[in-house]
């Protein structure tokens, strides 16, 4: 009995230490959505990189979390932290799709303004072909 309730508080911690990471999760995806609008990629780059070790961080977090749960043990009033962070994971993903559609109308555009520019050709262009050059070489002596 007392096992169980060790193994039901350990659950709950570890249940809070998820949410709280999904609460930073939320925020670096808040500010890849920030540095995605100001075309920031250096930022943004930044951003992914501290989403990757957040994700990281979560894996692990459920490595644990799933034998514990499968114990059977529920946490110590767990149905509000339970709900919360279904909460959590539905906004997430909410942001997830928000910056990817973000991101891929950001590569649009970005493709559709190199396909607009124009850049004149270099007046003196080894390689380009032109009336000026010579088609035959005079080598008599």
């Amino acid at each position: 009995m007392n096992d169980n309730i060790t193994i039901a508080r350990r659950l709950r911690e570890l249940l809070e230490r998820k949410r709280d990471t999904l609460r930073h999760y939320l925020s670096v995806l808040e500010q890849q959505e920030t540095a995605i609008e100001a075309e920031d990629t250096s930022r943004l780059e930044h951003q992914v990189a501290l989403e990757t070790e957040v994700l990281k961080e979560l894996s692990v977090v459920q490595r644990v979390i799933t034998p514990l749960r499968d114990l059977g043990i529920a946490p110590e009033s767990g149905a509000p932290l339970e709900a919360s962070l279904e909460r959590l994971q539905a906004e997430i993903s909410s942001r997830q799709r928000k910056n990817r559609e973000l991101l891929s109308a950001q590569m649009a555009d970005l493709s559709a303004r190199i396909e607009r520019v124009d850049v004149p050709p270099r007046p003196n262009e080894v390689y380009r072909a032109s009336e000026q050059q010579p088609s035959l070489i005079d080598i008599t002596l």
